[in-house]
C-alpha cells in the first residue's frame, strides 16, 4: 500500500530566479568535478552549493560543507530567493527528451510526499545494492538541513494510466516552471493544487506496490533519519514530517521511460584472447565482424541496432564484445539458458534471464575468474553509459583490455527482479533521463 499526500514545496521566486537552468543541477551523485565548477558559474543561487558544495582544506565541525549548505538554505528562504507555496499541492514533472535511438520522448510523472516503509513491508521494493559511504554523506546534509532536496524516482503500474488522465489537462498549460539540461533535454512542472484532484491520486495510489527506480542511496538516508529523529525525540505521532520523503512517481506503463545499458570495460585481465574466445564458444555463439578503422564506427552502430532488434524481436541474450588492439567486433549469443540455473540454481528466472547477471556470473566470474567481491570493489571494471565514448576508452587507455557491450534492462525484468527480493548488480539500470534537483524542496517542518 502507498501512502501519498501533497505538501508545500519551496520552489525558487520567479520574479528573482527568471531562468531556471541557472540554479537547477542533476542528481548530486552524477555531478562531477567540472559539473560543480560550471553550476557554480551559473549563479549565486544555484542549488549545487546546498546538495553538494565545495570543500576547504579549513573546514571544521563549525564550517564544513553541511554547515554552509544550511546557511544558505536559510538565507534564502529568510530573502526571498526560496518562497514555500501557500496550499499543499502535487507537482506534475515532464521531461521531454531523445533516447539513444534517436527517438523524441516524453516521460510523465508527478511530485508528491510518499510515506517511508521498510523493504519488508510490502509497499516498496528496492532493485540494486547501496554503499555506505554516500548514505553518510546524504544523511550528514539532512540533519544540518532538515530538508529533502534531490528526488527519489519511484515507479507504480497503472494499466489504465488513471493519474494520467486526471492530470491531462494541467499540461496542456504552460509550465509554472521550465528548465533546460545537458543533453538538451526540456523539464517542465506544474503545480496541482486542487484538492479533489489530490485526493483522487491519493486513493489510486493506496494499492500501489512502489519500485525504486533510482535514488536507492537517498531513500535509505530519509529511512536512516527517520529512526534517528525517533530515537531522539521519542515516541512521536505518524504523520510526523520525517516519516515521508519527497519522491516522483512514474507509471511503468508510461511510453517515454527508457532504461539506458551501462557498458562494462575491463582491465587487470592477462587472458590470452585466442583461449579466452576459445572458452567463450563453450556457451556462446560468436560472429565477428571485422571493419575498416575509418568505419569503426559506424559498425559500432550497426551492431547496437542488430543487439537491439534481436533483444527486443527475439528475446534473446546477445552481447557486444571489443579487444584491444583487434580490428573486430564479436557478437555473442548466449546458447542456452540452462547454464545460468547450473551457476546459480537458487536464483529466481527474473533473476537469471538478466543479460547483466549472465554477463557477470557466466563470463567474468566463471570465465574470467573476476569474484564478485572484485567487481563489487571495481578492482576489475569500469562503467561508461556512452557506446563510442567506451570504445575510444579502450582504444586511448592502456590499462583496458576489453569491452562489453550490453543491451538495456527490459522494465519487467526489473519488477520480476525485485518482486523476488532479489538485488541487481551495480549499474544494471540507468533510467533516462535524471531527475533534476532544484525544482522543488520538502523543508522537514510541520504544516
Amino acid at each position: 500500500m502507498a501512502v501519498v499526500k501533497p505538501f508545500r514545496a519551496y520552489r525558487y521566486a520567479p520574479n528573482i530566479i527568471e531562468d531556471m537552468t541557472s540554479v537547477v543541477t542533476q542528481p548530486y551523485d552524477k555531478i562531477n568535478d567540472e559539473m560543480q565548477v560550471e553550476y557554480y558559474k551559473r549563479s549565486k543561487y544555484n542549488i549545487i552549493r546546498v546538495i553538494k558544495g565545495k570543500r576547504f582544506t579549513d573546514d571544521s565541525e563549525q564550517n564544513n560543507v553541511y554547515t554552509r549548505a544550511a546557511k544558505y538554505l536559510r538565507e534564502w528562504i529568510e530573502r526571498g530567493i526560496l518562497i514555500r507555496d501557500s496550499k499543499p499541492s502535487i507537482y506534475i514533472y515532464d521531461q521531454e527528451y531523445k533516447d539513444d535511438m534517436g527517438r523524441r520522448l516524453t516521460r510523465k510523472g508527478f511530485i508528491a510526499l510518499g510515506k517511508l516503509e521498510e523493504y519488508s513491508e510490502s509497499g516498496v521494493k528496492p532493485h540494486e545494492r547501496t554503499l555506505s559511504k554516500p548514505k553518510e554523506d546524504r544523511f550528514n546534509l539532512m540533519k544540518a538541513t532538515n530538508a529533502n532536496f534531490g528526488q527519489v524516482f519511484m515507479l507504480y503500474t497503472d494499466p489504465e494510466k488513471k493519474i494520467d488522465r486526471l492530470l491531462a489537462r494541467f499540461r496542456e498549460e504552460e509550465p509554472d516552471m521550465k528548465a533546460l539540461d545537458w543533453q538538451g533535454e526540456i523539464h517542465k512542472l506544474w503545480k496541482v493544487e486542487d484538492a479533489e484532484m489530490i485526493q483522487k491520486i491519493e486513493g489510486y495510489m493506496k494499492d500501489k506496490t512502489l519500485l525504486i527506480a533510482d535514488g536507492h542511496h537517498r531513500y535509505e538516508t530519509a529511512l536512516n533519519y527517520k529512526r534517528y529523529m525517533i530515537e531522539k525525540i521519542g515516541k512521536t505521532v505518524e504523520n510526523a514530517p520525517f516519516f515521508y520523503r519527497m519522491m516522483t512517481f512514474v507509471n511503468t506503463e508510461d511510453e517515454g521511460l527508457t532504461i539506458f545499458p551501462t557498458h562494462r570495460l575491463i582491465f587487470n585481465c592477462d587472458r590470452d584472447v585466442k583461449t579466452f574466445l576459445d572458452t567463450l564458444k563453450r556457451d556462446f555463439f560468436i560472429e565477428e565482424i571485422q571493419f575498416f578503422p575509418e568505419d569503426k564506427f559506424e559498425e559500432l552502430e550497426r551492431l547496437k541496432m542488430r543487439m537491439r532488434e534481436r533483444h527486443s524481436k527475439e528475446k534473446e541474450h546477445v552481447f557486444g564484445l571489443y579487444l584491444k588492439g583487434i580490428g573486430s567486433y564479436f557478437l555473442l549469443t548466449l546458447k542456452n539458458t540452462k547454464r545460468m540455473d547450473e551457476l546459480i540454481p537458487d536464483a529466481s528466472d527474473a533473476y537469471k534471464s538478466l543479460d547483466v547477471v549472465i554477463l557477470h556470473k557466466l563470463i567474468l566470474e566463471d570465465i574470467l575468474r573476476i569474484d564478485a567481491e572484485k567487481l563489487k570493489e571495481q578492482m576489475n571494471i569500469d562503467y561508461e553509459r556512452y557506446l563510442d565514448e567506451a570504445v575510444r576508452r579502450v582504444d586511448a587507455n592502456d590499462k583496458y583490455q576489453m569491452l562489453f557491450i550490453l543491451n538495456p534492462t527490459r522494465i519487467e525484468n526489473v519488477k520480476g527482479t525485485a518482486e523476488a527480493g532479489e538485488r541487481m548488480p551495480q549499474k544494471s539500470t540507468d533510467f533516462y533521463p535524471k531527475l533534476l534537483t532544484g525544482f522543488t524542496i520538502n523543508l522537514l517542518a510541520k504544516e
